[in-house]
């Protein structure tokens, strides 16, 4: 596997009961609309490939390899809750464009499993333009990111 985290590949649902905003709609610095919104399956080649050029570029990301299988991608990125940002069609890419990716899962196990890590990728066309700030409003439900 590209990095050295084992884990059982995951489809990107596990403590997404705990998230209680997705989906949701949100305007970007550009104007446009994205909905961001849990990982569908024909989400993850996307999200693969986008990761693999990230790494690729070796500048955000301390990853040295590729991922080289879907399951590797999907123990990594996948292995706790796990969301999309589309373009809504109205100046960000096309209706339903895949603009990006984030997780955000345990940072630490047991009594520290409160400490949440969050991983952002989001595609270079959109860079600067918010789609990779939109996953993370200041407070949700209540409570402070």
């Amino acid at each position: 596997m590209t990095a050295d985290y084992p884990g059982e590949p995951g489809d990107g649902t596990l403590g997404l009961e705990k998230i209680p905003y997705p989906p949701l709609r949100t305007r970007l610095k550009t104007g446009a609309t994205a909905e961001i919104a849990p990982f569908r399956p024909a989400d993850v080649p996307l999200g693969m490939s986008l990761m693999n050029r990230i790494v690729r570029e070796g500048r955000t990301w301390p990853f040295e390899r590729e991922f080289a299988t879907s399951d590797a991608y999907r123990a990594y990125f996948l292995s706790h809750a796990a969301f999309a940002v589309r373009s809504l069609g109205d100046g960000a890419g096309d209706d339903g464009e895949f603009l990006g990716c984030f997780y955000i899962k345990p940072n630490f196990p047991g009594r520290c499993g409160h400490v949440c890590n969050g991983g952002v990728i989001t595609e270079p066309a959109v860079w600067g333009g918010g789609g990779g700030a939109a996953p993370f409003p200041r407070r949700v439900g209540g409570r402070v990111l």
